[in-house]
């Protein structure tokens, strides 16, 4: 019996290991990799984004952004990822996804809206929407034609969070927008 026992707890702090290797080690924005791409850390939700985005140091976040990584060309902010958490007061996914959707940029055309899995939570949602830049705010030129994605759940303590992916249209292929969105995951 003490063999098998051995044997368990030796398998199990190998899966450990082997894990944590293949994911990658280290914590801060940029150096863990899994899947060969930098990790965003937002404490409740991580995720992963192309080596261009580059991740907007914690002091210069905009207000209730809890993590961001950009595309900048020259000074204008071509693409976006950021991650909101406790983002509103909100009792489940539907409720959280109908809030961020009300953060569409203005004049957004809503594409799409699913349910999606997403690691560590038991439910998430997928919106999927088109705008024009508004051209405001180191933004591409006015009236540039964008693409979002919002990824919406709630974490471990039943707050809401949602990513939020933008670009101009052709900016981002389709299978780095699949890549991010299921590399996210719950951590907190």
């Amino acid at each position: 019996m003490k063999n098998i026992s051995t044997f368990r707890t030796a398998a199990a702090l190998a899966a450990v290991l082997g894990g944590a290797l293949l994911t990658g080690c280290g914590g801060s924005d940029g150096e863990a990799k899994e899947g060969g791409w930098p990790e965003l850390d937002a404490q409740q939700v991580t995720l992963n984004h192309p080596e261009t985005y580059k991740p907007v140091d914690k002091r210069d976040l905009p207000k209730g952004v809890a993590a961001e990584a950009d595309v900048k060309e020259g000074t204008v902010q071509s693409a976006r990822i950021y991650v909101q958490t406790k983002f509103m007061q909100a009792g489940d996914v539907d409720m959280a996804a109908l809030g961020a959707s009300t953060m569409y940029e203005f004049g957004g055309t809503p594409t799409d809206q699913k349910d999606i899995e997403v690691k560590g939570t038991d439910r998430a949602k997928l919106q999927s929407y088109t705008f024009a830049s508004s051209g405001k705010d180191n933004a591409p030129a006015r009236g540039t034609r964008m693409v979002g994605i919002n990824v919406v759940g709630m974490d471990h303590e039943a707050d809401p969070w949602v990513v939020r992916i933008t670009a101009p249209q052709g900016k981002i292929s389709q299978a780095d927008l699949d890549k991010i969105v299921k590399s996210i995951r719950v951590t907190g």
